[in-house]
C-alpha cells in the first residue's frame, strides 16, 4: 500500500502487479507423418521461458518416452516418437489465458519390404514375396501371362506420392534469402514442380 501524508490527512492506495499475458507469435501447424517416424509441434510465444501445458484433446500430457517436451527461448516444442493411428488427433499448447491447437494425421505405412525382380526359365517355379507392417493389408496381386521364351519381371506398383509436411508461411524483409520447404512421402520422387501463383518455376539466379 501507498500513503500520502498532509498534516492531519492522509489518503491511501494499493498497488496490484499483474504478470503480463502471453501470447503466441507463431500458432501450431497441422503436422501429417507415417507411422514408426516421429512428429514435432512447434510454436513460438511472445515471453521466454513460459509455463504451458500440453493436451491431447483434454487430456493433459506429461513427459514420457512418447512425448518430449522442449523450450528453448520463446520456442515451445512437442516431439511425439513412435508414431501410431492413434497417436492422430488434436494436440493444444495452453500457456493459461491462450490456446493453439493444430491437427496430426498419422498414415499407415503398409510395405516394408518390395518385390524384387527375378529370372527363370521355362516350368521353373517362381517365388516372390513382400513384406508387410500390418496383419491383412489390402493387396490385388498381378500375375504376367507366361510365354515360352519369354522374360517377366514381377512387380509391385510403387505408391503415390503424397506431401507429408506441407509448406508454411515465411515473412522476410525484402533483398533477404528465403527458403520453403515441404516433405513427400518417397525421397526419390520425381516430376515435382515449384509455381508462383500459376507459372512454374525454372532453377535460375532467383530461384533454386
Amino acid at each position: 500500500k501507498y500513503t500520502c501524508v498532509c498534516g492531519d490527512q492522509q489518503s491511501t492506495a494499493s498497488l496490484k502487479i499483474q504478470a503480463v499475458p502471453v501470447f503466441f507469435k507463431k500458432e501450431l501447424q497441422n503436422e501429417e507423418a507415417q507411422e514408426g517416424s516421429t512428429a514435432t509441434l512447434r510454436c513460438e510465444l511472445t515471453k521466454t521461458d513460459a509455463t504451458i501445458t500440453w493436451k491431447k484433446g483434454s487430456t493433459v500430457l506429461q513427459p514420457s518416452d512418447k512425448h518430449e517436451m522442449r523450450q528453448k527461448g520463446t520456442f515451445a516444442e512437442l516431439v511425439i516418437q513412435n508414431l501410431k493411428a492413434e497417436d492422430a488427433g488434436n494436440y493444444t499448447c495452453d500457456t493459461g489465458t491462450q490456446q493453439s491447437t493444430a491437427s496430426l494425421t498419422v498414415h499407415d505405412k503398409v510395405v516394408k519390404a518390395l518385390i524384387e525382380d527375378r529370372e527363370s526359365v521355362e516350368e521353373e517355379t517362381v517365388s516372390q514375396h513382400c513384406e508387410f507392417t500390418k496383419a491383412e493389408p489390402p493387396v490385388e496381386e498381378k500375375k504376367p501371362e507366361v510365354v515360352p521364351g519369354a522374360v517377366f519381371e514381377l512387380k509391385q506398383e510403387e505408391p503415390d506420392v503424397t506431401i507429408v509436411k506441407g509448406l508454411k508461411d515465411v515473412t522476410v524483409f525484402a533483398d533477404e534469402n528465403v527458403l520453403f520447404q515441404c516433405e513427400v512421402s518417397n525421397e526419390n520422387a520425381q516430376g515435382i514442380q515449384w509455381k508462383l501463383q500459376d507459372i512454374v518455376l525454372q532453377s535460375n539466379d532467383v530461384n533454386e
